[in-house]
């Protein structure tokens, strides 16, 4: 037995209260007492002592330390069965039972143990707890609990990771199982230029221009497993895609359908449920296929191009054309348009969306349909109505 409690009612006095909290002092590695109103488990005013001790002791051990006194009896010592900042926590009337029941405050406390940190730990706990039922809610995902430093920072310290990565493990097998069912599609591109012409700026501009925010993008890191910090953002910009670091098949997973695909990382495989996937090269996606698909995937790049339903983008100087593609993967609609310099300028020196005048402009240019050959005026927007070719 570490831990025991004695009640003493205040109807004994003062002395009484002093006599038994003696006991605790000289015996008790940390000790605390509260005094409390009349409540449902007690009609009277009463203390609570409770004390936590240097080595494990019997009921018999401790009921010898009360000689002499004789209120209290064998069966008044209780041992503590929680744990000792738990029990701090209890009898300041803290925690959600007493909070629930609307039990009033203790009117004094005092003793060596320190309350300021069990109340606070206690507070963290049940962020905690409530975290993980937003995780498994699907309210919460990993990202977004990584922005919460000092939270990320207390549950780590606490030893409570865990328990709240296995939550997001349950949550994502959870949403894998769910989504076969999910019709939705992910929205995709390629973005493609030469070194520097601003290609992945124009990548989170797109993202942005769907209503993404900055820390819902997810660009890939170069290397052998592109996804290790992968931690479910709804947007992925694979940035300068190459056989090195992906396989055809698993961009084509990225660009499939809004289900789970699980893509290779260091450690444990990834399962992506993206929103938004945008690709950047420095070459088109027919030519990218060509050299790293044509002959260890079955069928041809149609199944790539089909997919990209915002099309493919090129940066060139100061223009930026776009293509189109049906639903076999033909194209559809070509664009081509000129930008101004200053635009061009912006998108390759890396500055924020708000300094960008274009995004949220709707443009008429001169648009190809390939199919009839017909010329026509066509409205291309990088504003945020979900489209950005009409």
């Amino acid at each position: 037995m570490t831990k025991f409690e004695v009640v003493v009612p205040c109807e004994w006095g003062s002395e009484a209260f002093k006599t038994v909290l003696a006991v605790f002092e000289k015996n008790a590695r940390s000790y605390a007492w509260a005094r409390h109103p009349a409540d449902e488990n007690a009609s009277f005013e009463h203390w609570h002592i409770g004390g936590e001790l240097h080595s494990n002791r019997n009921v018999d051990d401790i009921y010898k330390w009360f000689v002499g006194f004789d209120r209290v009896k064998k069966n008044s010592i209780q041992n503590i069965k929680s744990h000792w900042k738990t029990y701090l926590t209890y009898i300041m009337h803290k925690t959600k039972d007493a909070i629930a029941k609307g039990k009033s405050e203790p009117t004094e406390h005092g003793g060596n143990a320190d309350f300021e940190t069990a109340l606070k730990d206690y507070e963290t706990k049940g962020e905690c707890d409530n975290l993980i039922a937003d995780i498994l809610a699907d309210r919460v995902l990993e990202y977004q609990f990584h922005m919460n430093t000092p939270l990320v920072e207390a549950i780590i310290q606490k030893g409570w990771y865990t328990k709240v990565k296995q939550a997001f493990e349950s949550a994502e097998k959870s949403r894998l199982a769910r989504s076969s069912s999910i019709s939705e599609e992910r929205r995709q591109c390629w973005i493609f230029g030469k070194a520097g012409s601003g290609k992945t700026e124009l990548a989170k501009w797109f993202c942005r221009s769907q209503g993404f925010s900055d820390i819902d993008i997810y660009v890939t890191s170069s290397g052998q497993n592109p996804f290790d910090d992968y931690k479910g953002q709804p947007c992925i910009i694979v940035d300068d895609i190459d056989a090195d670091t992906m396989t055809a098949k698993t961009a084509l997973k990225l660009a499939d359908c809004f289900t789970g695909s699980a893509v290779k990382a260091r450690y444990s495989n990834k399962v992506i449920f993206a929103k938004m996937v945008v690709f950047t090269s420095t070459i088109a996606p027919q030519n990218w296929w060509k050299g790293v698909a044509a002959e260890k995937v079955d069928g041809n790049v149609h199944q790539l191009l089909r997919r990209l339903n915002l099309g493919s983008w090129l940066i060139e100087d100061n223009s930026i054309s776009a293509t189109m593609y049906d639903g076999q993967g033909e194209i559809d609609t070509t664009v081509s348009m000129e930008m101004p310099a200053e635009v061009m300028e912006k998108v390759r020196s890396k500055r924020t969306a708000s300094t960008v005048d274009f995004l949220g402009s709707v443009f008429t240019v001169k648009g190809r349909d390939e199919k009839t050959g017909v010329t026509a005026n066509v409205q291309i927007s990088f504003g945020k109505d979900g489209g950005f070719i009409e």
